[in-house]
């Protein structure tokens, strides 16, 4: 019998429980978590005393264990072996700990991308620079709002990714970067848009929605590569 473990998904109709979903002690059996992000206030147990279950957390979806105390099980009680959690998406097993996390992120985006719109104005580029001092202020925004929790910072994430677009439309003006990563900047303003628009529209999208904001990332991590190799061509010239 699979475990009675009560979570609540993130889901196009609203919030239920899927723990039938997320949680497996079958025995030689295996479930892919498709489409639904979740946050668990008890244990997630793959296994509970039977061997061989497999459970997939596929890409774009979202698993956070977020009470005291909870853990997530991979084959929990003694004799309970072989089994697996693939992980495609986001697993976090408590939320300071991803809020951590995403605290260091954004205070090193903020800090380059000043640095970077010092280096433009210097180099004569304004709307570059610009577009760099918008970008760090919509990751500020994000930063300021990552310590309330997914659900809490919605306001602060629809108004840090509109600046985000914002800066990004700038940056993709600028005559200094390559075609190419003008271009991935235009998709990534227009996808993080339509992200902003839903949100103050009164849509709950949070951080690590799918397909939007999640599919919107790469872009940005994309975009991050051009910058470096912006910088590096020009210091090797």
């Amino acid at each position: 019998m699979p475990c009675a473990v009560s979570f609540h998904a993130r889901t196009p109709g609203g919030r239920g429980s899927v723990s039938s979903v997320t949680t497996l002690d079958d025995g030689n059996a295996s479930r892919s978590i498709d489409g639904i992000s979740f946050i668990s206030q008890e244990d997630w147990v793959i296994g509970l005393s039977t061997d061989g279950n497999v459970v997939t957390l596929t890409t774009g979806d979202a698993a956070t264990v977020t009470a005291s105390g909870r853990a997530v099980y991979v084959g929990k009680d003694a004799g309970s072996d072989g089994n697996t959690l693939g992980i495609g998406g986001t697993l976090v097993s408590t939320d300071s700990l991803r809020q951590i996390f995403w605290m260091m992120d954004g205070v090193g985006v903020v800090v380059a991308t000043s640095l970077l719109a010092v280096r433009f104005v210097r180099g004569g580029d304004d709307v570059g620079a610009a577009g760099f001092i918008v970008f760090a202020l919509g990751e500020s925004l994000l930063v300021s709002g990552n310590a309330a929790g997914l659900e809490a910072s919605v306001p602060s994430f629809g108004g840090g990714v509109a600046l985000w677009s914002a800066g990004l439309a700038l940056i993709s003006l600028s005559n200094s970067l390559a075609t190419w990563i003008r271009a991935v900047h235009v998709v990534a303003a227009v996808l993080f848009a339509i992200v902003a628009f839903r949100i103050a529209s009164g849509e709950h999208l949070v951080p690590t929605s799918s397909p939007l904001p999640f599919f919107a990332y790469p872009f940005i991590v994309l975009g991050f590569v051009g910058w470096i190799l912006t910088i590096t061509k020009k210091r090797s010239a």
